[in-house]
């Protein structure tokens, strides 16, 4: 469910932490660690009120 409501990848969703969860829905996904391709950056991510619940469940990633 976290997935489809935030349109991450697995491997995006996989590098979630609690530290990435921002005040007003927000989720900030980290890069790849080594990551040179400008196009692989750190983005954030706004998550509707009503599936918030669904996201604070769901991170960190329970399985790798």
């Amino acid at each position: 469910m976290t997935l489809v409501a935030t349109g991450m990848r697995w491997g995006e969703y996989e590098r979630c932490t609690r530290d990435s969860l921002r005040t007003g829905n927000k989720i900030t996904v980290p890069a790849p660690p080594g990551s040179v391709n400008p196009k692989k950056k750190a983005r954030t991510i706004l998550v509707d009120e009503w599936l918030w619940p669904w996201v604070l469940q769901a991170v960190p990633c329970p399985i790798t």
